[in-house]
């Protein structure tokens, strides 16, 4: 049986110019337990990511005022910020093929 833990944090970061654009502080914890019997060449396991359940930003853009070209301009503006997946839970079935 083999087992990990993994805790990241990353702080608030800005990464545009008038640092308008920034990514939110994150503290993610994943673990996971895996399985492998003596001598086989399978091995079973569950998992579990983003376990603290945090919101996760890929990337807060700022987006630009207008959209085209007048006339036919478009107001927009605001921001675009996708989010990851939340809280994660799984099970891997791994099998290891020997020539």
């Amino acid at each position: 049986m083999t087992s990990h833990i993994n805790y990241a944090y990353r702080d608030k970061s800005y990464f545009s110019d008038d640092n308008r654009g920034y990514i939110l502080e994150q503290n993610i914890l994943d673990a996971g337990i895996d399985i492998i019997p003596l001598n086989c060449q399978f091995s079973i396991g569950i998992y579990g990511k983003n376990l603290l359940n945090e919101v996760k930003h890929g990337g807060d853009s700022q987006l630009p005022s207008m959209l085209g070209t007048p006339p036919f301009a478009a107001p927009l503006g605001g921001t675009f910020s996708p989010l990851a997946k939340g809280r994660i839970f799984g099970v891997q079935l791994t099998y290891r093929y020997r020539s």
